[in-house]
């Protein structure tokens, strides 16, 4: 008798341990799992997932050779001096990626800091949303520039006077009918435009924060300007350019701060 308790209390101490330990195990899993979801949440992965999609088609799309387009005999529009202009394409692309993300990274640490005073929002979310803006925009422009093929105004300069894309003999004849639009006026825009109005959503409401925001706008506008005045571009094509990436970086504001920003629980009464 005295055995037969002694292994029904052992029984009874192993199947306790087994449902204490398989308790443990789920508790570990849910709580793994919710990690997990979380995780995945905050890396908001499916717009991660849309940002390097956006990049992988600005890379294609800078693939594509020009369909150059016909210089009429003696065609003063691309008869200017030779640019003298040094400000490379991967400067400009590592200049606006990099400030955009280094202010927004400045926005999210004050914004934790100082809830009181600057809106709260989701990183990752921000960070891909401009990442969208930026690559899209680059990624039109390129392919109509390859599209159009229009020459730049030092063309002549370049390639020799009253010449052509087949005609012309210098290595840099493909770059040379990639005018319009222009490349450094949609991504300019395209990264001001998404900075300024995020910038006037997170910052408290003050002229002084409004004006940050609106100079942001005018140095897109100057970067056209010295486009123009280095004689890279014409004057249509920085306004074409930057048409296309206040479009593209509005469009994809307007849509990502919705998501973006934490909402306010609504206290119960």
């Amino acid at each position: 008798m005295a055995s037969t308790l002694h292994k029904l209390f052992i029984e009874y101490l192993i199947h306790s341990s087994l449902q204490k330990y398989q308790m443990i195990e789920n508790a570990n899993y849910i709580s793994w799992k919710s990690k997990v979801i979380k995780f995945l949440k905050d890396i908001d992965l499916f717009n991660m997932l849309m940002a390097i999609i956006s990049y992988i088609l600005w890379q294609v799309s800078m693939t594509t050779q020009p369909n150059p387009m016909h210089i009429p005999p003696m065609d003063a529009s691309v008869n200017y001096p030779l640019s003298t202009s040094k400000v490379s394409k991967t400067f400009l692309d590592n200049l606006i990626f990099f400030g955009s993300i280094s202010t927004i990274l400045i926005l999210y640490l004050l914004s934790l800091y100082f809830p009181k005073h600057f809106k709260k929002f989701y990183l990752f979310s921000s960070i891909w949303s401009l990442i969208m803006a930026n690559c899209f925009s680059l990624a039109i422009a390129s392919y109509f520039k390859s599209y159009v093929g229009w020459p730049r105004p030092d063309t002549y300069a370049v390639c020799g006077y009253n010449t052509t894309y087949e005609t012309c003999k210098s290595s840099k004849k493909d770059k040379q009918f990639l005018s319009w639009p222009s490349y450094h006026a949609a991504q300019a825009m395209a990264g001001a435009t998404y900075l300024s109005f995020f910038i006037q959503k997170v910052l408290p409401k003050c002229v002084l924060f409004d004006m940050i925001g609106l100079s942001m706008i005018f140095s897109a506008i100057y970067v056209g300007a010295t486009r123009i005045r280095d004689f890279k571009h014409h004057p249509d094509d920085v306004t074409a350019g930057i048409l296309v990436g206040f479009v593209v970086s509005f469009f994809m504001w307007n849509g990502a701060k919705k998501r973006i920003f934490v909402k306010k629980e609504k206290k119960k009464l």
